[in-house]
């Protein structure tokens, strides 16, 4: 088979991959689940607020977090619970210990855990990453944009 004849295919199998499996297209989580506040405003703050699903008691900003399902805290919640809600993704905070996490992940349910930030530059990394995980990655480049040209003046 000749290179142009190879791409055609390829390109034709992407093509049904998509229109038969509208999932493989778009693969960013629709049900999150936040272990800590600074995850749970930076979803609000990127305007992911539909896909959160559940959070923790002490996950109180903005006002309109107060209403979601609430899991436990940081360090103690229901496994049993996160299940039952099938999350597709759950954040967790430096507190999180690993050991819960790790049944989590046992459930098949992806989880992404953030160290503790220890500057202005590693917050706007976290917000990054929760954007990249979100399918909210153009959202979060600017809001960090804009925090640093804040910063800097």
């Amino acid at each position: 088979m000749n290179p142009c004849s190879l791409l055609k295919h390829s390109f034709s199998f992407i093509i049904i991959l998509i229109f038969c499996f509208p999932s493989f297209a778009d693969q960013t989580p629709k049900r999150i689940i936040s272990l800590g506040p600074t995850i749970t405003e930076m979803l609000y703050l990127l305007g992911a607020e539909d896909k959160l699903i559940a959070n923790t008691i002490y996950c109180t900003r903005p006002e309109a977090a107060k209403k979601k399902e609430k899991i436990g805290n940081v360090m103690q919640f229901s496994i049993e619970k996160i299940a039952r809600l099938k999350p597709d993704l759950v954040l967790a905070i430096a507190l999180t210990h690993p050991k819960h996490l790790k049944k989590i992940e046992k459930l098949g349910i992806s989880v992404h855990q953030f160290a503790q930030p220890r500057s202005f530059s590693e917050i706007c990394d976290h917000l990054q990453t929760i954007g990249q995980l979100t399918g909210f990655e153009k959202i979060a480049a600017s809001i960090i944009s804009t925090a640093n040209k804040k910063v800097k003046a």
